[in-house]
């Protein structure tokens, strides 16, 4: 890969939607570990509940490790050596080890949100009317857990409370002219 951008978050941190509006404004993939594991869940035939698809990407995780979740993910993705791409949902440090290890150049970016604007989020975007405690549970599976520590291993770190149009200037700006 020519340049890789990393999008990390938890649940509702706004990940898919910063990953395709920057690919967008970049003309580049988005290449997304979520939609990964969907297909991944389909294909074996199991259901997909968020606990059932972070259940599997932790257990895909655990058989095949970073470089071969990593390896997976590229393929169904049809990523070339010179393809430069938006990675949305990265939840392993060692997933980001991979990726910078593959890319000539790695910006890895972290979009931190407060747990209650990430229920909120989450609950307007998903049907059933979620219970907060239903998403604290969600939010504590190990998978989510692991995340937060990424935050000290990306290249930027984004309040992405804020409204998208200035998520979105600042993450550009740091893209584009390293600011």
């Amino acid at each position: 890969m020519k340049t890789a951008i990393v999008i990390c978050g938890q649940i509702g941190s706004g990940k898919s939607t910063v990953s395709n509006c920057v690919a967008s404004r970049m003309s580049i993939q988005v290449v997304s570990f979520g939609k990964y594991i969907r297909q991944m869940a389909h294909l074996s035939g199991q259901p997909d509940s968020r606990k059932s698809l972070q259940d599997l990407g932790d257990g895909l995780y655990r058989q095949i490790g970073a470089a071969g979740l990593l390896e997976g993910v590229l393929a169904v993705a049809a990523v070339k050596d010179e393809d430069s791409v938006v990675f949305d949902g990265v939840r392993h440090e060692e997933v980001l080890e991979e990726i910078r290890l593959r890319a000539r150049q790695t910006i890895a970016t972290y979009l931190a949100v407060g747990q209650e604007e990430r229920f909120r989020r989450h609950r307007s975007r998903s049907s059933g009317g979620m219970t907060f405690q239903e998403f604290q549970a969600i939010d504590s599976h190990a998978v989510e857990t692991g995340i937060v520590p990424l935050a000290n291993h990306c290249d930027v770190l984004v309040d992405a409370s804020q409204p998208l149009t200035c998520v979105l200037k600042d993450l550009l700006a740091e893209i584009l002219f390293g600011q």
